[in-house]
Formats: structure tokens, sequence, C-alpha cells
């Protein structure tokens, strides 16, 4: 039979603890300070901001969303995304560290599966900041060749965005019930 393993798995729940907090404060942090960004970034063509240009999938879905941000929002953007550089390590390994939790909580009501799901997306949630990595990197680029956007980019950067937000969503929903089946037992 397969073990679940996580190197979180070897932390003292004080350990997971402290470290979940600790996180949590430097992830909202980092949150706030990115969000004053992009509200900056909200236009008609993007009313998502840098979310929107994520999500493009055309190189002339991307020129549009690029043209209406005049130069010092593209700025903006560019500082964004060096940002999320830093953002990146803390929100992937507090939902990491959630997730090692939530699979404890499973552990002690034996539900197994799940519990090893969880441990399964706390390792996911790594594979979510390298695809954000790759992202923002298609994205820093994309903003450096504009307005000559190669098709292939924001294909990439869809993507990659795409499989990130379905990683965190996965790894969100199982802490949620983990912290539910805590807290009904």
């Amino acid at each position: 039979m397969w073990t679940a393993w996580h190197p979180f798995l070897n932390w003292s729940t004080d350990t997971l603890g402290w470290s979940l907090v600790i996180l949590f404060i430097l992830t909202i942090i980092c949150f706030v300070i990115l969000e004053s960004m992009a509200r900056r970034l909200v236009t008609a063509t993007a009313p998502l901001g840098l979310i929107s240009l994520e999500l493009s999938t055309t190189s002339e879905q991307s020129q549009e969303i690029v043209a209406s941000w005049d130069e010092g929002t593209r700025e903006i953007a560019r500082q964004s995304l060096w940002w999320d550089y830093l953002f990146i390590p803390l929100y992937t390994t507090t939902l990491a560290i959630l997730g090692i939790m939530a699979a404890q909580w499973f552990a002690t009501q034996q539900l197994t599966g799940l519990s090893s799901l969880c441990v399964l997306l706390a390792w996911c949630q790594w594979l979510a900041g390298l695809l954000d990595f790759t992202e923002n990197s298609v994205l820093l680029r994309t903003l450096e060749l504009y307005p000559e956007i190669p098709a292939g980019l924001p294909r990439l950067s869809s993507a990659c965005a795409r499989g990130k937000y379905v990683l965190v969503v996965l790894a969100v929903v199982s802490a949620f019930f983990g912290l539910l089946v805590s807290l009904g037992s």
C-alpha cells in the first residue's frame, strides 16, 4: 500500500502552527501590496487587470490588453510581476502547510484516502508555484516584446495560469474540508 509522505509531516503541530501563522501574515502583506498595484491595471479591456493578461490566449487579446495600459501602467504591471515572485513561495508554502494539516485531520478520522489526497495537493502547491513562476516570466517577456507578441506566449501564460488556479482552488477546498472535519471531532 502507498503511504503519502511530505517533509512537513515530520514537523510538530506547534511548528506547523507557528509556520502557518507567520507565512499567512507575510502572504497577506504581500497580497495587499499586489492588490494595490492590481487596481491600477484595471481597464475596460482588462477588467481583471493583470489576470486578464494571464488568461489571454491570443496575441491579439494580449496586444489589446497591453495597449490599454500607458507606459506608466505597464511599469506597474512589471513591478507587480516582480513582487509576485516573492508572493509565490509565500502562498504556495502556506497552502502546502494547510494541506498537511488537513491531511493530519483526515488521518485522525481514519480517512486515509482523503489524507493522502491532501498530502498530494500539498506537493502540488509547489507545482502551482512553478507554473506561476513560468507564467510571470512569460508575462514579463510579453510586456518586453509588446506590440509584437508571439502567438505562443499568451497560450503558455494562460495554460500556466489555469493550471495554477486549479491546483490552488483544490488546496483551498481540501483545507476547508479538513478544517470542517477537525471542528466536528
